[in-house]
């Protein structure tokens, strides 16, 4: 049995062509013991030299053709090997160039069903941290599947078995038939497979099945590598403590929505502060406060909508990025947070005193603020409603910097 991470290939003896090719060298090499030994018997018998001459002669001719045959065929296997090189080599070339999951997939699965000449390719991979495979299928026919890619999700319970196991359910899904399946092996063992699929049914050439697996080694390599690029930037953009986003994606987001921003569109921004929270650290500790700091971002989730976004923007503070709002629409939000906050049990802490936030609200005008400007409006509203008594919401004025006061109890 290979060990993990090896490729099962089958010998070159399996292609016709290298099959041929050792025929004729066999054939080759025989014939010249024949006539080597028919030149000894013309040299040791003159008077038998006319029959075995003719023989020579007819061994001769024998041998140029077969010489003819070898090397047209040897040249034939060389350009073969040179044809499967540069299909290596330009599916190589994409997976250096793509950098998603979803573009080294579309991309690794044509280049390889177009140099194996397969009617269709299927990549079935296993999503990050689930039991599910993804399946990805492109085929020669542009009626096939759409415009050429179809996704099905499949039930995972057999997502580490061999890559024959994974065509056969490709199969199922699909309708596909006589399969050629390479596995997609990572660190993590086996993830998925690189199927291909043809309609004649006649044995895959050695060659493909070269390519295949070749294929199917470097795309689970750039697959592995994207995950993990794709799972730093996940941490680099999430708080450790409470799972939210952070200021550096606040920032990836700002530009987002500042270049993608349509006439009419009127973002909002929550500044959200918990009241005395240094005074609850020193008293209760800070393994209290971390445990606070969560509750206070699971409820900030809870009462979102879908569409609005919440970040941790630095100790105690949380900012919300309303993606859509009217300022009535902004406050009503804006309160549901206060009230969800307010409601959290903390006596299992000893705290009994609930804790509270103040809530500042801006937003965009009818000219088209930047999120930068929002957030420093909402900043200056936010400190008014602390002023004015905390656990309530300040909104500011859409023109002025002078914030509104809205009491705890609107």
């Amino acid at each position: 049995m290979a060990k993990p991470g090896a490729l099962q290939r089958r010998p070159d003896a399996d292609e016709p062509l290298v099959r041929g090719v050792r025929r004729t060298t066999r054939l080759l090499g025989g014939l010249f013991l024949l006539l080597g030994a028919l030149v000894l018997i013309d040299l040791a018998m003159p008077a038998r030299a006319g029959p075995v001459r003719l023989v020579i002669a007819a061994g001769l001719v024998l041998l140029a053709f077969l010489t003819f045959v070898d090397q047209h065929a040897i040249r034939a296997l060389a350009e073969r090997r040179r044809r499967e090189t540069e299909s290596v080599n330009r599916i190589l070339q994409v997976l250096s160039r793509s950098v998603s999951p979803e573009s080294i997939v579309s991309t690794i699965v044509e280049e390889v069903r177009a140099a194996t000449r397969a009617d269709h390719g299927v990549v079935a991979r296993l999503r990050p941290n689930t039991r599910v495979i993804e399946a990805t299928l492109v085929s020669a026919s542009p009626s096939a599947a759409g415009p050429g890619h179809g996704r099905r999700r499949m039930d995972a319970a057999e997502a580490r078995l061999a890559a024959t196991r994974i065509a056969e359910a490709v199969r199922a899904v699909y309708g596909l038939k006589h399969t050629l399946a390479a596995p997609l092996i990572t660190s993590a063992g086996v993830v998925g497979a690189l199927v291909l699929s043809r309609r004649i049914e006649e044995p895959w050439p050695a060659g493909s099945v070269r390519i295949l697996d070749d294929a199917a080694r470097e795309a689970a390599l750039a697959l592995e590598r994207a995950y993990a690029h794709a799972a730093a930037e996940t941490a680099a953009s999430t708080d450790a403590l409470t799972g939210l986003p952070n200021r550096r994606y606040l920032e990836q987001l700002s530009a987002l929505l500042g270049a993608g921003r349509r006439r009419g569109d009127a973002p909002g921004i929550l500044m959200i502060d918990i009241d005395h929270f240094k005074r609850l650290n020193d008293a209760y500790g800070h393994q209290a406060g971390d445990l606070v700091l969560r509750a206070v971002a699971d409820r900030l989730a809870l009462a979102l909508r879908r569409d609005d976004v919440p970040v941790r923007y630095g100790g105690e503070e949380f900012l919300v990025v309303l993606r859509h709002a009217t300022v009535e629409q902004a406050v009503d939000v804006a309160q549901r947070i206060r009230l969800a906050v307010r409601a959290i049990d903390l006596r299992r802490l000893g705290i009994g005193a609930p804790v509270t936030v103040s809530v500042g609200v801006a937003v965009a005008p009818s000219r088209q603020a930047s999120i930068g400007e929002l957030v420093e409006r909402a900043d200056a509203a936010l400190y008014e409603a602390k002023r004015a008594g905390r656990d309530r919401v300040a909104v500011a004025p859409v023109e002025r910097p002078v914030a509104a006061i809205a009491s705890a109890g609107r």
